[in-house]
């Protein structure tokens, strides 16, 4: 969880929401100049796509969780905010070199994990693709996790 995120975010979602209704009304009420209808409706669908992903982020922040399960062969990854949510099945068998990865102290991917975008602190080859989980854990953790995990299956 990000307490900064959780904290800002409904304030800035406020001035988000005041920003959306007056560029509504503006459109629905009609520009006579249609160069500035225009770059309302371009800058209303770029202000609707931000407040789409504060809430999404909010939501991440407050409900959401990451599920691994291991067993009966295979590996499966859940995320969910809520009971809103998708999963994906790994072969384990086709499971290799698990693993603990550090989060950069600065930069976009340390950046993403505010939206529990940036994949996480874990992570396994799959084939030809390397996949990350576990978002939101610290190293530490990450490396127990993983013990865990080892001791009980051989991935």
């Amino acid at each position: 969880r990000q307490i900064f995120a959780m904290l800002f975010l409904p304030i800035w979602l406020c001035g988000w929401a005041f920003g959306e209704v007056s560029a509504i009304q503006s459109v629905s009420h009609g520009i006579p100049d249609s160069g500035g209808m225009l770059f309302m409706a371009v800058w209303l669908t770029g202000w609707t796509i931000g407040g789409v992903f504060a809430v999404l982020t909010l939501l991440w922040n407050v409900a959401g969780r990451e599920i691994l399960k291991f067993g009966s062969g295979s590996l499966v990854y859940r995320r969910a905010i809520g009971t809103l949510g998708y999963d994906k099945s790994y072969d384990l068998l086709q499971v290799k070199d698990l693993r603990a990865v550090p989060t950069p102290a600065f930069g976009t991917r340390r950046g993403l994990d505010t939206m529990g975008l940036s994949g996480g602190q874990i992570a396994f080859d799959y084939g030809s693709s390397t996949v990350n989980v576990a978002n939101g854990v610290d190293e530490a953790e990450a490396k127990q996790l993983v013990a865990l995990v080892k001791g009980r299956y051989k991935v």
